[in-house]
């Protein structure tokens, strides 16, 4: 039983990091009216909105790369979902805002071992933090 209850504090922590860091990446995103460009379409979106996600390169709610902010980007809910996060013309935007090794290294930092709970409160922390400054 421990076990079940460390995978759902787990599980908790993620969704609470989650909901934190994807409001800051909306916020990054947008200009001071709200309204910023879905990273893939160039779409304008206002945030908050339920058009306005923070859509990943790299998908997985438990990999290493769910929390990096060089991996998450305001896009739209079109891209995100419906075009399965529109990965190609994603990659070119990420090449285009980071330089050529970004793809490499979002697919190395992907390999690392999955989140710590302390990891996971240590982001939660850090984007509250930034939250009450922006």
């Amino acid at each position: 039983m421990p076990k079940l209850r460390s995978k759902n504090k787990k599980k908790k922590l993620i969704d609470e990091a989650w909901t934190i860091f994807a409001k800051w990446i909306k916020n990054r995103d947008t200009d001071w009216k709200g309204q910023g460009q879905c990273i893939t379409c160039e779409t304008w979106l206002q945030v908050p909105s339920i058009q306005a996600h923070a859509g990943h390169f790299i998908h997985g709610k438990y990999k290493k790369t769910y929390f990096l902010e060089r991996n998450v980007h305001l896009q739209c809910r079109s891209c995100n979902f419906f075009k399965d996060g529109a990965r190609d013309v994603y990659a070119l935007k990420l090449i285009e805002k980071y330089g050529d090794g970004i793809i490499q290294e979002l697919h190395k930092q992907n390999k690392q071992k999955s989140w710590t709970n302390k990891e996971l409160e240590e982001i939660i922390k850090k984007y509250e933090i930034h939250e009450t400054t922006n």
